[in-house]
């Protein structure tokens, strides 16, 4: 995983990529993470509130427990 320009200041994931192509979720699933798949974030002083807003995470985890 790369961070670009991560710092104190810099704490908000602005875009993001995985293999040099966009990821627009917030999530990556076990398989791109044990595959070796790169990620890369680029980072920025204030919350880009557009992404990673679309497509939900499904689990097969009840709630409640």
């Amino acid at each position: 995983m790369i961070a670009n320009t991560c710092s104190v200041v810099n704490e908000y994931i602005q875009s993001a990529e995985m293999d040099g192509q966009p990821l627009n979720t917030p999530w990556f699933t076990r398989e791109q993470l044990i595959s070796g798949e790169t990620s890369e974030l680029e980072m920025g002083s204030n919350p880009n509130k557009s992404w990673g807003c679309g497509k939900i995470l499904k689990t097969r985890y009840k709630t409640g427990i």
